[in-house]
């Protein structure tokens, strides 16, 4: 199919790009993270795409890239999800939720511990999932809260905006009102002085 062609001429891009060598680390693990998700979610090869999730993870913790690891602990998880190993999963997932919580990734906790639910809930735990369920809501309310205030501020910066430049419109109306006006002030003073 063509969604299918699409996605081996790019995983033949990724792995050009890795053969290459370059140097840049950061996107080596980011090619080997796209080339798992391939893997994972278009050929379901899950035991290839963590072959590369590894391979990302070592760049990542050889860089120092903590970002990068919260990425791809997250995506082990979510694969060991899929193979039915829950407590493999839990653990890949507690490791993305350590680096999350510590780089303040509210967005990405919010995901992770609706996996950790998941993973729980599959396991029989229905206290951690339940602990985990409420965490990623309260996280998604509060998420939902912040891009709230974030969307009223811009949309007040804006506002602002268009006043000041409303203002500034005012201000050059009233600028050539007082050219057009100089010549008749003039004109009426001279003829007071006249008079």
């Amino acid at each position: 199919t063509e969604g299918q062609k699409k996605y081996d001429q790019a995983l033949m891009y990724y792995t050009r790009a890795i053969n290459k060598k370059i140097g840049y680390k950061k996107g080596l693990a980011d090619a080997y993270n796209n080339i798992a998700e391939i893997h994972k979610e278009v050929y379901k090869d899950y035991n290839e795409a963590i072959h590369c999730y590894l391979k990302a993870l070592a760049i990542d913790k050889e860089t120092g890239n903590e970002a990068g690891a919260e990425k791809t602990w997250y995506n082990l998880g979510i694969t060991k999800l899929k193979l039915g190993e829950f407590e493999k999963a839990i653990s890949c997932l507690t490791k993305a939720k350590s680096i999350a919580e510590k780089l303040n990734h509210k967005k990405d906790l919010e995901l992770i511990n609706k996996e950790l639910a998941k993973a729980h809930q599959h396991l029989g735990n229905t206290s951690e999932a339940s602990l985990y369920f409420r965490q990623s809501n309260e996280l998604h309310e509060s998420n939902e809260m912040e891009e709230f205030k974030s969307l009223l501020k811009k949309r007040q910066q804006q506002h602002d905006l268009y006043n000041q430049e409303a203002g500034f419109q005012l201000l050059r109306q009233e600028k050539e009102l007082r050219k057009k006006l100089k010549p008749v002030v003039w004109e009426a003073r001279r003829l007071k002085s006249i008079n």
